[in-house]
C-alpha cells in the first residue's frame, strides 16, 4: 500500500531503474524516499498480517476439501490469492506441534528396562490426575527379576547398587538417565521442540522420493517440494484434530479417532497425487506407495535421532 506521506522518487532506490508510477516495474519496490518512520513500521506489519490472513481460509478450504488442488493451482501460476506452501505448512505445523506439546505435558515418562531392553514410556495422565504420577509407590516399588522400572533418579541408583547392573549400561550414559528422571516433562518438552525443527528435513526428503517417481514428464523439484509441503500441512492439520480429541476423549475413542486419521491421510494422499501429477488412481497409489515407505524409514532415523540428541543434551 503506497505511503502518501512520503514522497515519490523518479529512480527505484533498490535497484536504479526509473520509476514513472508508484512501483518500480524491475524489483516491485514502493518508489518512495528512504524515510522509515515508525507509522511505516505499523503499515507494513498490519499489511502483511492482514493479507495472510484473508488468504488463509480460502488456502485451507481448498487445501481440505480438494486434495491436490491447492498444488495445482500454485504450481500453474495462481500465487496471489493464496497463502505460500511455506506459510501454510508453518501454520499447520506450529498448530500440531502446539497441541501434540500440550498432550505430551499431561502424561507421565519413565525408563522401563524388560529383559535386555530399555524402553522409554509415556504414559497418559488418567483422568483423576492421580494415579500413576511419578512418584507414585505403584511405580516406584521394586519389581520382579525381568524387569524394573525407574521414575526417580533415586530408582536408577537403587538398580544400579545392583551387582552386575553396572556392566549392563555403558557409564556415559548415567548423568543422562538421572538428568531425565529428575525432570521426564522437561525432556518431553524439549524433544516435541526438537522433533518440530527436524522434522522440516522430511518435506525435501519426500520430494526427493517423488522426483524419482515421477520423472516423467519432467518436473521441477520445487513442483515436488510444493505438494510436499501441502500434503504435510494437511496431515499436520489431521493430527492437531486427532490430538485434541485424545485429550479431552476416552482412550476408545482417541484410538478410533487416530485410526480415522490414518486412513484419512491415505485416502487424501492418493486424491492429491492424481489431481496434482494428473495420473489414475492405480498409478497415484503404487507411487505414493513407494513414497511412504522410504518416507516412513526417513521418519523413524528423524525420530530415533531427535530423541537421541535431546536425551544426550539433558
Amino acid at each position: 500500500m503506497p505511503a502518501s506521506h512520503r514522497k515519490h522518487v523518479d529512480h527505484c532506490l533498490n535497484c536504479g531503474a526509473p520509476t514513472p508510477g508508484a512501483f518500480c516495474a524491475a524489483c516491485g519496490q514502493e518508489a518512495v524516499d528512504a524515510a522509515v518512520t515508525f507509522r511505516d513500521q505499523m503499515e507494513d506489519f498490519f499489511s502483511e498480517v492482514f493479507t495472510v490472513e484473508s488468504r488463509l481460509p480460502q488456502s485451507l478450504k481448498l487445501l481440505l476439501t480438494r486434495p491436490g488442488a491447492l498444488t495445482r493451482a500454485y504450481n500453474g501460476g495462481q500465487r496471489v490469492r493464496y497463502v505460500t506452501p511455506l506459510k501454510l505448512y508453518l501454520f499447520a505445523s506450529v498448530a500440531f506441534f502446539l497441541v501434540l506439546s500440550v498432550s505430551a505435558g499431561r502424561g507421565n515418562a519413565h525408563f522401563e528396562q524388560k529383559g535386555n531392553g530399555y524402553n522409554f514410556t509415556l504414559t497418559p495422565t488418567p483422568a483423576n490426575g492421580t494415579e500413576g504420577a511419578p512418584g507414585d509407590p505403584s511405580l516406584s516399588r521394586p519389581a520382579p527379576d525381568t524387569g524394573s522400572t525407574w521414575t526417580r533418579p533415586e530408582d536408577f541408583d537403587a538398580w544400579l547398587k545392583v551387582p552386575g547392573h553396572e556392566k549392563e549400561l555403558p557409564p556415559f550414559l548415567y548423568p543422562h538417565i538421572r538428568s531425565f528422571l529428575q525432570s521426564p516433562n522437561g525432556f518431553v518438552s524439549a524433544l516435541v521442540d526438537m522433533i518440530s525443527r527436524a522434522s522440516m528435513l522430511l518435506v525435501p526428503i519426500h520430494a526427493l522420493f517423488l522426483r524419482l517417481l515421477y520423472w516423467r514428464p519432467r518436473r521441477l523439484y520445487g513442483e515436488h517440494i510444493v505438494f510436499s509441503l501441502h500434503l504435510h500441512s494437511f496431515t499436520y492439520l489431521l493430527l492437531a484434530l486427532s490430538t485434541l480429541v485424545g485429550i479431552f476423549a476416552s482412550p476408545a475413542v482417541s484410538s478410533a479417532a487416530s485410526g480415522i486419521v490414518m486412513l484419512g491421510a491415505l485416502t487424501y494422499c492418493v486424491r492429491a497425487a492424481r489431481t496434482a501429477y494428473a495420473e489414475g488412481y492405480l498409478r497415484s497409489f503404487l507411487k505414493m506407495s513407494i513414497a511412504g515407505v522410504g518416507y516412513g524409514i526417513a521418519l523413524v532415523a528423524v525420530l530415533l535421532g531427535a530423541m537421541a540428541w535431546t536425551f544426550l543434551q539433558s
